[in-house]
């Protein structure tokens, strides 16, 4: 897996920099496991330089006001050529701390996004639906090419490995999303983005 270090540097030009924001901010930090588990996956395709994004250790205040670590979030978001939301269902929504992200700058406009979810019987797929309105006011690019992980039994969360019904079976989000991201990159550099 390609890695890329937490800076603005930009991705070599024959590689994406994908973007992974995990977005629980709980203690029991589920999450993580689902992100490094879709991370690997992610960085299988030679295409892909992973960045991550933990919400917990890159927390965004709530204020939005303009410190160090929003503009140090804004410089990764703006550098990303693509994005990967790995969010939880928390009673059919989405945890708080990413819609809070969404908000804090204007550097998510004709961004691809994709998500990840998992938690409850439906994988999350409520709390994507949600979040699907959110990001397309952002003017962000979302597509159907997502993964829910349906409610995982109680020995899989104790192997801590995001496997179980459906785990196994449903693509990941990288290969679609790349797609996606080759036709924005060219997009973007012939027509810039309105301010």
């Amino acid at each position: 897996m390609t890695t890329v270090a937490q800076t603005g540097t930009s991705a070599a030009p024959d590689r994406f920099r994908l973007l992974v924001i995990t977005a629980s901010v709980r203690d029991s930090q589920f999450g993580l496991v689902v992100a490094k588990w879709f991370t690997r996956r992610a960085g299988a395709h030679a295409r892909f330089a992973v960045d991550t994004v933990d919400l917990v250790a890159t927390p965004v205040p709530a204020s939005l006001a303009r410190d160090a670590t929003v503009d140090a979030f804004a410089t990764r978001v703006g550098v990303a050529e693509a994005v990967v939301v790995v969010t939880p269902e928390y009673n059919h929504g989405y945890p708080g701390a990413p819609k809070n992200a969404l908000g804090a700058r204007r550097e998510w406009a004709a961004e691809p996004i994709a998500f990840v979810s998992y938690g409850g019987l439906a994988g999350g797929l409520r709390s994507v639906e949600l979040l699907r309105l959110v990001v397309a006011e952002l003017h962000m690019v979302s597509h159907p090419g997502d993964g829910q992980l349906p409610l995982l039994p109680p020995a899989v969360r104790r192997r801590r490995q995001p496997e179980g019904p459906g785990g196994g079976r449903r693509r990941p989000a990288a290969r679609p999303t790349r797609l996606v991201a080759d036709a924005l990159r060219t997009a973007r550099a012939t027509v810039p983005y309105p301010a």
